[in-house]
């Protein structure tokens, strides 16, 4: 087997393989972030920003799927926080374990698990692979053996099958629990955006003439009087005439004297066809149809 054409193909293998874990540890993050905060009402937070609290407990119209609006949003939250945090993770990994007194991983690269997974090839292959220009005795005898220890071997070994399997268990693990939410609507009791707001300083101002227990008025050197209250007397037992005396205002007579001089005139008769409607007549409600057209018969009978 050519050695090159094998090296090239694991090489592929891996980065491929390095890919399917970023994606797997993206999407079990990603989704186990969304699964704590659907369960923890976190969208309910939304309520406190104006522009998303409209979109607060509604969902789009999808038959048998209720996924909120709020719900979305924190979806593409969740994400921006799982890569920042993968990203960060990934660039200081050295100094993350280092820091917590631990070995840091290496990166393997396909020779390196390659060599792990068959021990016969360790160093020999990276060697016959760094010769492979050279003609003499000892690299042609080595390229040789190496050709035919390399033979059935496929690059398809060089996933760790371990950590495929446990990403792929985490995604699904929870997205059937988010599809089981989005499906029967579960959440649990925790109201944070009422917590908050219950947390938050009040900044109502008191007003030192206004009792909170009863809202009335306190302040007893304050003079006022309630709208609706005639102000009648302000000592018992003391009565005040309030009748109006004679001559002062308008009688009703004087009102209708101006209106008494003329006489009335009847509007002028109309068929009631011409008055019709036929628009009207096509859109009556439904069943209300014959009582209506009967109010309007007897309307024509009587005009």
């Amino acid at each position: 087997m050519d050695i090159k054409n094998f090296v090239l193909e694991n090489e592929a293998h891996v980065r491929q393989n390095k890919r399917l874990y970023k994606i797997l540890d993206f999407l079990s993050v990603t989704l186990f972030l969304l699964l704590v905060a659907v369960l923890l009402n976190i969208g309910d937070l939304f309520k406190l920003i104006p522009f998303l609290e409209p979109y607060v407990g509604l969902s789009p119209d999808i038959p048998f799927f209720q996924i909120r609006y709020d719900t979305i949003i924190l979806l593409f939250i969740c994400a921006g926080v799982t890569y920042a945090a993968l990203y960060l993770y990934r660039r200081y990994r050295s100094k993350i374990y280092i820091w917590v007194g631990k070995v840091p991983p290496k990166d393997e690269n396909s020779f390196d698990i390659m060599e792990r997974l068959h021990p016969e090839l360790k160093d020999r292959l990276r060697t016959a692979y760094d010769n492979l220009e050279d003609n003499n005795v000892i690299a042609a005898d080595l390229k040789q053996q190496i050709s035919k220890d390399i033979e059935g071997i496929s690059g398809k070994e060089l996933m760790n099958k371990k950590k495929a399997r446990s990403g792929a268990i985490a995604v699904a693990v929870s997205g059937i629990l988010l599809l089981a939410i989005f499906f029967t609507g579960f959440t649990s009791p925790i109201d944070p955006a009422s917590e908050i707001t219950r947390r938050l300083p009040d900044f109502s101002v008191d007003r030192p003439d206004v009792d909170p227990n009863n809202n009335t008025t306190v302040n007893e050197s304050a003079s006022s009087v309630a709208v609706g209250t005639p102000p009648i007397s302000e000592d018992p037992g003391i009565d005040i005439d309030v009748t109006l005396p004679p001559g002062s205002g308008f009688g009703p007579g004087e009102l209708l004297n101006e209106s008494d001089n003329k006489t009335f005139e009847p509007s002028k008769y109309y068929p009631p066809e011409s008055l019709s409607s036929t628009h009207f007549y096509d859109t009556l409600p439904e069943g209300y149809a014959d009582l209506i057209k009967n109010y309007f018969e007897k309307l024509a009978e009587t005009s």
